[in-house]
């Protein structure tokens, strides 16, 4: 790649030709630039994904930002297909994944495709997920309808009778937690998609996260669990510090 296409210059000069330009140009400057949201230099990466994330995906209509989405799912999913057959570094997942983290902070909806590569990812995928997850999380607000329907789940108003869990319940409550951890007091429909998931998979940690938006009729009907969690966390934390020292030792 050219240098003088990769510093700040070189960047505004192939958006305008996006935006001002049709056809081919048009085409070649944004591959161009999608190739570069991706680089493997992190300063050069960075500078693409604000440039195509936050001027051409959110000002532009028409094929650019349909194109945009496209390449950052595929793009996802390509990384996600390489760790599971190949084996993947985390810094190379990671790369491949900072464009769709910035657009899906803008296009809610973009969470299904998430959940549906953690499903099919490894441990190492998931693990980068999980950390998008919790980053995403403090973006996305407590009235993003996407992120109320992945912490709730399956459900059987969606024509699904779904008895359990759905395979998403790590990366829910990542984005759950997320949502608390940036804006305090949980809203009622968050409370109530993560009762929905409570009641589905059985999974306390989601009554937990949003414990201070509870009513005392759910609380008082929930407390068995919510002990039974408390009593989990301290003995897993015990665990947890005797192997610590049993290392330490040896």
């Amino acid at each position: 790649m050219p240098r003088h296409l990769t510093n700040e210059t070189g960047l505004k000069a192939l958006r305008d030709i996006v935006i001002e330009r049709y056809g081919e140009d048009r085409t070649l400057a944004l591959d161009i630039l999608l190739s570069l949201a991706i680089d493997s230099d992190e300063v050069i990466r960075g500078s693409s994904i604000r440039l195509v994330a936050d001027k051409l995906f959110a000002d532009m209509r028409g094929t650019v930002p349909s194109k945009i989405q496209e390449f950052a799912v595929e793009s996802l999913k390509a990384g996600i297909a390489t760790a599971n057959e190949e084996g993947c570094p985390v810094a190379e997942l990671e790369r491949r994944s900072w464009l769709f983290t910035a657009l899906c902070a803008q296009k809610h909806e973009l969470l299904h495709d998430m959940a549906k590569c953690y499903v099919t990812a490894n441990e190492v995928g998931q693990n980068v997920l999980l950390k998008l997850g919790k980053q995403l999380g403090g973006q996305l607000g407590t009235d993003s309808n996407p992120a109320i329907d992945l912490i709730r789940g399956k459900s059987e108003e969606e024509g699904t009778k779904a008895a359990g869990p759905d395979g998403v319940e790590e990366l829910a409550l990542t984005v759950l937690n997320g949502i608390i951890k940036k804006y305090g007091r949980p809203s009622d429909a968050v409370v109530d998609a993560a009762y929905a998931r409570f009641r589905m998979s059985g999974d306390a940690r989601f009554l937990e996260a949003v414990l201070s938006g509870l009513s005392r009729k759910v609380l008082l009907a929930v407390l068995g669990d919510l002990v039974n969690l408390s009593y989990s966390s301290a003995k897993a934390r015990r665990l947890r510090k005797v192997r610590e020292m049993n290392v330490r030792a040896v």
